[in-house]
C-alpha cells in the first residue's frame, strides 16, 4: 500500500490506502464487521455498520483494482503483521519518480536493500 507526502495526499488517496481483513467469527460477531468493511468506512464513514457489508459489495465494483482485501482469516493475521513489521521499515519514492509521483511513497525494508545490492553487481 502506498503512503503519501503531504503535497500529494488527497482524501480519496488516503481512504483507498487501507485494507479489508476477514477476521471470521471475531470480526463478524464481536466487532460488527469493522475490519471486514474498513475500506468503506474510510470512504463513507456515515454508513451504519448494519448496512456496511452490502455497501462494501457495491464499492468493490466502483473501486475495481483499487479495492484491497486480505481474506486469509484470523489464523494468519499475526503472521501477516509480523511479516509487515519486518518488511515495512521506512517509506521512499520509487526510483525514477518524477512530478507528483515523487510524493507517492512505498514501504521498504532491509530485503529491498539486499535486492538493490544484488542488482548493482
Amino acid at each position: 500500500m502506498p503512503h503519501y507526502s503531504s503535497d500529494s495526499w488527497t482524501f480519496i488517496r488516503g481512504a483507498a490506502s487501507t485494507i479489508d481483513r476477514d477476521l471470521g467469527f471475531i470480526g463478524k460477531y464481536l466487532w460488527h464487521n469493522a475490519n471486514e468493511t474498513h475500506v468503506l468506512h474510510h470512504h463513507i464513514g456515515t454508513i451504519p455498520h448494519y448496512h456496511a457489508l452490502q455497501a462494501t459489495e457495491a464499492i468493490k465494483a466502483v473501486m475495481g483494482a483499487h479495492y484491497h482485501c486480505d481474506s486469509s482469516g484470523m489464523a494468519s493475521i499475526m503472521y501477516t503483521f509480523t511479516k509487515l513489521a519486518r518488511a515495512c521499515q521506512w517509506v521512499e519514492s520509487s526510483a525514477g519518480s518524477v512530478g507528483d509521483g515523487r510524493g507517492v511513497l512505498f514501504f521498504k525494508g532491509i530485503e529491498s536493500v539486499k535486492e538493490a545490492m544484488v542488482d548493482v553487481k
